[in-house]
C-alpha cells in the first residue's frame, strides 16, 4: 500500500470517527445556549417557612440533540458563581463569601453529562454537577419543550430540567450566617431552563 493510500484511508476513518458519538450513534446537531431566552433558578426553604428565590445571571454551554438519536446528545453548562442574585445585594455578598459558594476561589459552577436514556418525550441525563471545587455525579429529568426553525435564527430547541440537589454535600454551609442554628432547608430545588439555536455540527 503506497503512502497516498495510506493517509487517504486513515482521513477516511477520522471523517467517520467525527460524524458519529462514542458509541457510534450519528453526532447530533449542536445548539448555544442563548441566555436571553434560558435561565437557572434556585428555590430554598428558609426558617421553615420561607421559599426564597435566587437566580444566576451568567451562564453559557453547549447541548447536542437530535430527536431521532437522543441517546446522542450532550449538555456543557458554565456559570458564573458570583452572578447570583436574589434581589437582595447584601444577602449576595454573603451568598458569594466562602460561607457559601467562595465564588473568588470557585468562579464556576458546572455540569457535564456523561449519559442521556430517552424516557418517552422526556429525557434522563446523568452528569457531574461541580459546586464549590466538589463534584458529584446527578440524575437529572430533562423535559424537551420543543426543536423547530426560525427563519432568522435557524435550528432552535427548548429544554427544561427541575431537579434539587443537598447543598451540603457541596460544602455550601452557611455556618457562620447562621450560627450553627437550622435556617435553610438542605435541599435545594434547582430549575434550569434552556433555549437555544443551532450552530455547527
Amino acid at each position: 500500500m503506497c503512502a497516498s493510500e495510506l493517509f487517504g484511508r486513515i482521513a477516511l476513518a477520522l471523517a467517520l470517527l467525527a460524524a458519529t458519538g462514542a458509541h457510534g450513534e450519528p453526532q447530533a446537531p449542536a445548539y448555544s445556549i442563548l441566555r436571553d431566552h434560558s435561565g437557572v433558578e434556585f428555590t430554598i426553604l428558609k426558617w421553615n417557612v420561607y421559599r426564597e428565590l435566587g437566580r444566576f445571571t451568567r451562564f453559557e454551554g453547549v447541548l447536542r440533540y437530535d430527536p431521532r438519536h437522543p441517546q446522542a446528545s450532550s449538555i456543557e453548562i458554565d456559570v458564573d458563581a458570583a452572578s447570583i442574585d436574589t434581589g437582595m445585594p447584601l444577602r449576595d455578598r454573603i451568598l458569594r463569601s466562602d460561607d457559601f459558594f467562595d465564588a473568588e476561589r470557585h468562579p464556576r459552577l458546572t455540569f457535564r453529562s456523561t449519559a442521556v436514556q430517552p424516557e418517552g418525550a422526556a429525557l434522563r441525563v446523568m452528569g457531574d454537577l461541580t459546586v464549590r471545587g466538589v463534584t458529584r455525579r446527578v440524575e437529572v429529568p430533562v423535559t424537551v419543550i420543543g426543536v423547530g426553525s426560525h427563519p432568522h435564527v435557524g435550528p432552535i430547541a427548548g429544554f427544561e430540567a427541575v431537579f434539587s440537589i443537598d447543598r451540603t454535600a457541596f460544602g455550601i454551609d452557611g455556618a457562620r450566617w447562621s450560627g450553627g442554628r437550622d435556617s435553610l432547608a438542605k435541599d435545594v430545588q434547582v430549575r434550569v431552563r434552556i433555549g437555544s439555536a443551532g450552530v455547527a455540527r
